[in-house]
């Protein structure tokens, strides 16, 4: 839940164009909580409102072995700062890109 939260603070203008927002966490209480919160539109949440400004949001639970990327993202971030400002190959690091190879050839 920290982590959604958080999104608000890494959040650009420019994302706001794309379609739409997919978060997925393997916690299937998280995911839970914000589907009630977007159903009502995230009135009181304001941790939450900016997703308002998508078009498009989902929520969806997930399990953790089905997205190792994620996975590891989600530990990379306890403890770290996950926040690539650009994503240049040589600042990303390596067992990300390795990871990434790897789920993408499936």
């Amino acid at each position: 839940m920290l982590a959604i939260k958080s999104m608000k603070e890494v959040i650009k203008d420019w994302m706001f164009k794309f379609k739409g927002v997919i978060v997925e966490s393997d916690n299937s209480n998280v995911i839970s909580v914000l589907q009630h919160a977007l159903a009502d539109g995230f009135k009181g949440e304001e941790d939450f409102d900016y997703f308002n400004e998508f078009k498009f949001v989902i929520f969806k639970c997930i399990d953790r072995s089905s997205n190792k990327l994620a996975d590891m993202c989600a530990n990379f971030a306890l403890i770290s700062n996950f926040v690539w400002e650009d994503l240049i190959f040589n600042k990303i690091p390596p067992s990300f890109a390795s990871l990434l190879k790897e789920e993408s050839s499936l």
